[in-house]
């Protein structure tokens, strides 16, 4: 593990990012003898210097997900006329079932793909928390102007963002999935000069702000989605239509449902009748009361019941853990999941797969998996990255015990695999900095799916170097959590005078200190100094 970090010898973060841009700085280490952190003089420009020109965009937007998108015309051009004549941040929400899976990030997706080529600066961020907000910010700085990427203060990067966004006009900013107004309301009081779009599927009121609303898909457009799915090459009788009408009213004409519904026939060459009687038979004590309750829940609960026995059968014929897969990715953020976060996946009893046979045994169950509509792929290579609807995720999430071997097994493989894609080095590795932004939500969303008590050593160890690399972000909150949670782990399994307890305590002493509170700094700092010199003696390194 990670040593207790030391605080750096000159710290950029202590002052503000304009007068950063004025300084002649020097350097920043962590005193741990690695490579020194270096900004020039005058490498960090203020916000408004920075320009981006059409010719060299800056442009993180999410690709179209739906590749058959229908009966959102109406919609999409309100979206269209409200961005470019009124002027106005737009809010886009769900308003008369108040549930996932309408469409409304695809909507928001399609009208990026379509006027992309408008915004020479177009940043999609996941803004379901505080954290992901700020991240997203963040990111958007580093990619305007790399130096900011050395600042190690997301907080500060993100202020940078905004300063940047306030000052140039013509941009595009996608807040996706906002659950409470009052945490994007920064973005709100603050930006003006550009196009902001917000989704959301709270119906709540958002003061000043245009909507859009988006019910669920009735009638033709229902049809017209799901048999552009279902891919017939002769039309459909009238039975076969009246079948597909039935299908569409049991899943409440849900886009999310019926596209998965659809993926299913398709895969599985079922024909409406048949899909329709298996719907009705399908046992209703596995979805009739969703834990988290609402009718987009259960709709897709009864979906995956019932599509679940379609990947044990593939997992049946090809060896492949497709359902576990599925399972394991659940447990990340159902968003921007890096191909490099998935590891070697053992097939049953099988060993695990290597070089190129594993490449394309992780496309093939992929592939599998994205025919049912069950996730979406993005980008190619080292830069594929997978996504599910979180309405989806929440529910395979739910549809075991907690205790059920299948979850376990899953929650396993998920923090394998996460302590495999870890970079070295988090507190001094710049290079590695990138990688971890990207991994820090799924970080979140993986120790979210542990019960506190109980949990594995591997999860106090991924925490710990999170912990470690948060410090370099001046997320003094976030630091002080992830520490105490990793220190709460190490000793229930080690005892309260392990060595591990010790690095957890150290890293939470600093995160008292960065957050003004050294009285609870001190005795952390002491007892862990205790720890580790009656474990390595008092001429041990660590103990220096």
């Amino acid at each position: 593990m990670t040593n207790p970090i030391p605080p750096p010898s000159v710290d950029i973060r202590a002052a503000g990012v304009g007068s950063i841009a004025a300084q002649n700085i020097g350097a920043a280490t962590t005193g741990d003898h690695s490579p020194i952190i270096r900004l020039e003089p005058g490498g960090l420009l203020p916000a408004r210097q920075v320009r981006v020109s059409a010719h060299e965009p800056v442009r993180h937007v999410e690709a179209p997900r739906a590749r058959h998108f229908v009966g959102r015309a109406q919609e999409l051009e309100r979206l269209r006329t409200l961005l470019t004549c009124e002027r106005t941040p737009l809010v886009v929400r769900q308003v008369v079932y108040g549930m996932g899976g309408v469409g409304k990030s695809e909507l928001v997706r399609q009208y990026a793909h379509a006027y992309r080529e408008e915004y020479p600066v177009a940043w999609w961020i996941n803004a379901d928390s505080p954290q992901n907000l700020q991240h997203g910010l963040a990111a958007l700085a580093t990619a305007l102007h790399p130096p900011i990427g050395l600042l190690g203060d997301a907080e500060q990067a993100a202020a940078w963002a905004l300063e940047w966004l306030q000052a140039h006009p013509g941009w595009l900013v996608v807040l996706d999935n906002v659950e409470d107004p009052d945490a994007v309301r920064q973005c709100l009081d603050r930006l003006s000069g550009g196009h902001l779009v917000i989704t959301t599927r709270r119906d709540v009121y958002w003061q000043g702000l245009a909507t859009v609303s988006l019910p669920v898909l009735e009638g033709r457009p229902a049809l017209d989605l799901m048999l552009a799915i279902i891919g017939r090459s002769q039309p459909l009788g009238p039975g076969q239509v009246a079948d597909l009408e039935a299908i569409a009213a049991e899943l409440g004409h849900l886009p999310l449902a019926l596209e998965q519904a659809a993926a299913y026939m398709h895969q599985q060459r079922c024909s409406p009748s048949r899909y329709l009687r298996q719907l009705h038979e399908e046992p209703a004590r596995a979805h009739a009361r969703f834990p988290h309750g609402g009718e987009a829940e259960r709709i897709m609960a009864r979906l995956w019941h019932h599509h679940l026995a379609a990947l044990q059968a593939h997992n049946r014929r090809t060896g492949l853990a497709v359902e576990h897969l599925l399972r394991v990715l659940a447990c990340y953020s159902p968003g921007d999941i890096p191909r490099l976060l998935l590891g070697v996946l053992p097939l049953g009893d099988q060993q695990p797969y290597g070089g190129k046979e594993e490449e394309q045994k992780w496309d093939e169950a992929l592939s599998v998996l994205a025919s049912y509509s069950m996730i979406s792929r993005s980008g190619v290579d080292e830069a594929e990255t997978i996504s599910m609807h979180r309405l989806f995720q929440s529910v395979i999430r739910h549809g075991l015990d907690y205790d059920a071997p299948a979850q376990q097994a899953a929650r396993h493989t998920a923090l394998t695999w996460m302590g495999q894609a870890l970079p070295p080095g988090p507190g001094t590795n710049v290079a590695g900095w990138p990688i971890w932004r990207d991994l820090m939500p799924h970080i979140d969303a993986l120790a979210s799916c542990h019960r506190q008590g109980g949990e594995p050593a591997e999860l106090g160890f991924v925490l710990n170097q999170a912990a470690v690399f948060t410090v370099t972000q001046g997320q003094h909150r976030r630091v002080h959590d992830l520490a105490k949670r990793a220190m709460t782990i190490a000793e229930a399994l080690y005892g309260p005078d392990h060595p591990t307890v010790a690095t957890s305590m150290g890293n939470l002493a600093i995160a008292f200190c960065d957050l003004g509170r050294p009285g609870e700094a001190v005795p952390l700092l002491e007892r862990a100094l205790a720890i580790t010199e009656a474990a390595y003696g008092p001429d041990h390194p660590d103990v220096a």
